[in-house]
């Protein structure tokens, strides 16, 4: 989904009335750029009252009102941002760069068996939007890799 679309829902959202919604967020992929570039748009949702949802692998350092974390983060630790001078500089066919981003769809895809998604899965929720970051799968679709 392309970001001015949902701008565009989110200012639909925003501006229909008083009553509050309730969105679910997936951001399955475990680069940090994928989450940031959409943050400031659920944290903007919760602050105008709506009830968000994140599942992602980069959960808030503080509680915020109307804004639950479903934490898919597992205990590795974080080794920053990528070198993107370096990842692609692959051979010519580019089979290196096609193995990373397999690597990061597995990633994503085995974050469903996190005992936290496992725990939310089970849950009765019900969603009047759901927005869902599909960078390298579509597991959270419900399409294998």
């Amino acid at each position: 989904m392309s970001l001015e679309v949902m701008l565009l829902i989110a200012v639909v959202f925003v501006h229909t009335g008083s009553d509050a919604h309730n969105i679910l967020v997936a951001v399955s992929h475990p680069g940090v750029s994928h989450f940031k570039s959409y943050e400031n748009l659920f944290l903007c949702l919760a602050k105008k009252g709506h009830n968000v949802t994140v599942i992602s692998h980069f959960p808030q350092k503080k509680l915020i009102r109307n804004y639950r974390d479903i934490s898919i983060r597992e205990d590795i630790p974080y080794r920053g941002l990528m070198d993107m001078n370096s990842s692609f500089k692959y051979d010519i066919l580019g089979i290196k760069i096609q193995k990373l981003l397999l690597q990061f769809a597995v990633q994503s895809c085995e974050s469903m068996k996190h005992i936290n998604f496992q725990k939310f899965v089970k849950e009765n929720n019900q969603f009047d939007l759901v927005i869902i970051n599909e960078f390298s799968n579509l597991c959270y679709r419900g399409q294998k890799v």
